[in-house]
């Protein structure tokens, strides 16, 4: 009897062995993905955020932000050089327009210094030639809507740097954009 006993205790010892490695393994697995979540979320948290980015050195220093700072203040030494009006005819769009469109167009020019402003004088028949040669070819669509006049924005800043040379134009701005 004593044997039976013995067996009993034993087989119960073996179940009760055997039910927690049943689930060590389940509390193991959900151990690990908490973990990895933990370990993924502050890795996002450093390398998508300003503030995680600076903790971890990628994002700009406190010298650079005050740097930044400094840039986003307007100097205050600009000056505007004004261009005179264009008035060119536009590209038709379609063969059966009777009459060409035209572009009337005012705008300046932001220049760093009163210094640049007699250099772009010298230079000014060479922009007025560069922006006529450009107007020409487009037509009505191309400068249609916000997108159209930033557009033409950029290429007409790219053709009056190109022609400027030591003189660096900051932006053009319009006075009036007139398409009739």
């Amino acid at each position: 009897m004593a044997d039976k006993e013995n067996k009993e205790e034993t087989e119960t010892d073996v179940k009760e062995e055997s039910a927690p490695k049943k689930s060590g393994p389940n509390i193991l697995l959900v151990i690990i993905i908490v973990l990895l979540v933990l370990i993924l979320g502050a890795g996002g948290f450093l390398f998508f955020t300003e503030k995680g980015k600076s903790l971890i050195g990628l994002g700009p220093t406190e010298g650079e932000q005050a740097t930044e700072q400094q840039e986003v203040t307007p100097p205050t030494d600009l000056t505007y050089f004004a261009v005179p009006e264009l008035l060119v005819n536009l590209s038709k769009s379609t063969v059966k327009q009777k009459k060409s469109p035209f572009l009337r167009l005012s705008l300046k020019l932001e220049l760093p210094d009163k210094e640049s402003e007699k250099m772009m004088q010298a230079v000014l028949p060479r922009v007025i030639d560069q922006f006529q040669v450009y107007l020409r070819q487009l037509r009505v669509e191309d400068i249609e809507g916000a997108a159209g006049i930033q557009r033409l924005r950029e290429e007409l800043l790219k053709r009056v740097n190109e022609v400027s040379a030591p003189v660096k134009v900051r932006d053009v701005l319009f006075e009036v954009v007139l398409v009739q």
